[in-house]
């Protein structure tokens, strides 16, 4: 980042922290619908999902619009039909967003 600013004299933490800010606001200002149509979904961004030793998809996530982190997708687990911290094994393979 250091080399970066000093041949292009830009801060790039500044414009970042400023676009983040900007996304923010006018993500704020848009219905719940919208900023979940425009957010990634599901399928953008896990390409393989294995819960002890199981396929799962989508189906196995709930789904809830975060304030600041938009679309996200947390695992449902029966924690009731579990028996040991190794069959309880989570192996997602995504997209880089």
């Amino acid at each position: 980042m250091y080399i970066a600013q000093q041949t292009t004299g830009l801060d790039f933490r500044m414009v970042w922290e400023r676009m983040a800010a900007l996304t923010s606001f006018l993500y704020s200002n848009l219905d719940k619908k919208d900023v979940a149509s425009i957010g990634v979904k599901f399928a953008g961004l896990v390409v393989e999902c294995t819960y002890k030793g199981k396929d799962c998809g989508e189906d196995d996530f709930v789904y809830h619009l975060h304030p600041s982190l938009y679309n996200c997708f947390t695992f449902r687990v029966n924690r009731s039909s579990e028996s040991s911290d190794t069959q309880r094994r989570l192996w997602i393979s995504h997209r880089q967003v």
